[in-house]
């Protein structure tokens, strides 16, 4: 865990917490969700949705995270690669929720982590970087 966290620990938790209510609430919902969420510092802010993809002729429940903003002087410091982790792990505790989509990552070095990771680069997006998980 990174210092950084550690000093943001209770917020970040009650964040993490909100994206559960977040997810439980809308996972079972045909209609899915979305809302950004944010830290009561601001170093950082993410916005999320819950999504169905077309997965090789299947369809899947995919919690979408569309963006990641944190604090340039907190930049580069795992609070990213972190906040991802949990989010895979609070998506795989729900039955429904299939896949963790990660859309248009705009920083190489953040891709290049993604792909050492397990990652799956999106094919049908040959433009822009996606990457996703299945979590079941």
């Amino acid at each position: 865990m990174t210092d950084l966290i550690e000093e943001l620990l209770p917020e970040y938790e009650e964040v993490l917490n909100e994206v559960k209510r977040f997810i439980q609430a809308y996972i079972k919902t045909s209609f899915g969700g979305n809302q950004w969420f944010r830290t009561q510092s601001g170093i950082l802010s993410f916005y999320l949705r819950i999504n169905k993809r077309l997965f090789e002729g299947q369809i899947k429940i995919c919690i979408d995270i569309a963006t990641i903003e944190i604090a340039e002087e907190h930049q580069k410091r795992g609070i990213a690669s972190r906040l991802i982790q949990d989010i895979c792990e609070i998506s795989s505790s729900f039955s429904s929720a299939e896949c963790t989509y990660i859309e248009n990552v705009l920083v190489p070095e953040f891709a290049a982590y993604l792909e050492r990771t397990e990652w799956i680069r999106d094919p049908r997006y040959e433009w822009n970087f996606n990457y996703y998980k299945f979590t079941k």
